[in-house]
């Protein structure tokens, strides 16, 4: 459990760290499947047996972070000459990216509409975190330009949202909804902030946001409903509107700082 105090203790800090665990073991290796080790530019807590093996995935964990790269890899090592262990086993090993900014993309909720709009936007290269507090709603794989969060408190990763980014609210419940859309009206840094809805629920949480304090100009940042009424239902049609604004957002504020480099599974 050390592990997890530490990586609390980093998040708290928002320093950003790759996590690194043992999935799979052939053969002879110096630590089981399982084993766990967390690697910051700062810092390295844990082992996962020493040797060149850790010092290769040392220098992968800082070389990510270096890059802010999202996504995850699984990393495949023979315990050979190469490596100049003599153990002779194959040892799996996956990282996981954890960063205090997020994507120029934020998307909050994987229903139906929301898994449309990550197919659209996965194509493009473009950096996307995904939040949403149940695991079960997200598909079995996605791009490695796409960091699944789940969170259990999904307004709480607005502090890690970043200057600039676009973000689209959708989540399953309008109680999430309103109180995100209340968290990210009080930045005037987004590019674009939209609420999937209807004009009803506009005219609702126009109400309430003005009843909080929030002045006309405020809240006419907000983009609700969101996208273009192309006279269709469908989830992927009301996902194509969505990403034209998304997309003309991040193309107007994005810079070279916010992209990153896609990931490889190296053998």
């Amino acid at each position: 459990m050390d592990w997890i105090s530490h990586i609390s203790g980093l998040k708290a800090k928002r320093i950003p760290f790759v996590l690194v665990t043992i999935v799979r073991v052939s053969g002879s290796a110096p630590r089981g499947v399982g084993t766990r080790m967390v690697v910051s530019k700062q810092e390295i807590f844990g082992t996962i047996g020493g040797g060149h093996l850790e010092y290769q995935i040392i220098l992968e964990g800082r070389r990510r972070i270096d890059l802010m790269q999202h996504g995850n890899v699984l990393l495949n090592f023979q315990l050979g000459a190469k490596l100049g262990q003599c153990c002779g086993g194959t040892v799996e090993v996956f990282l996981e990216s954890f960063f205090t900014t997020s994507a120029p993309v934020v998307i909050f909720g994987a229903g139906h509409i929301g898994r449309a709009l990550v197919r659209i936007l996965e194509p493009l290269e473009i950096a996307v975190d995904w939040i949403d507090q149940r695991s079960s709603e997200f598909p079995e794989a996605v791009s490695p330009w796409v960091r699944v969060l789940v969170s259990e408190d999904p307004v709480g990763e607005g502090a890690y949202v970043s200057q600039g980014a676009a973000v689209m609210i959708m989540t399953h419940s309008h109680a999430m909804d309103f109180d995100l859309c209340e968290y990210f009206l009080k930045r005037e840094d987004l590019s674009f902030l939209g609420l999937i809805g209807s004009d009803t629920k506009r005219k609702t949480f126009e109400t309430r946001l003005k009843s909080r304090g929030f002045a006309e100009d405020a809240i006419a940042r907000l983009s609700c409903p969101a996208g273009r009424k192309l006279g269709s239902k469908h989830p992927a049609a009301i996902a194509v509107s969505l990403a034209s604004e998304i997309l003309a957002a991040v193309f107007m504020n994005q810079d070279s700082t916010n992209m990153v480099s896609c990931d490889m599974v190296v053998e």
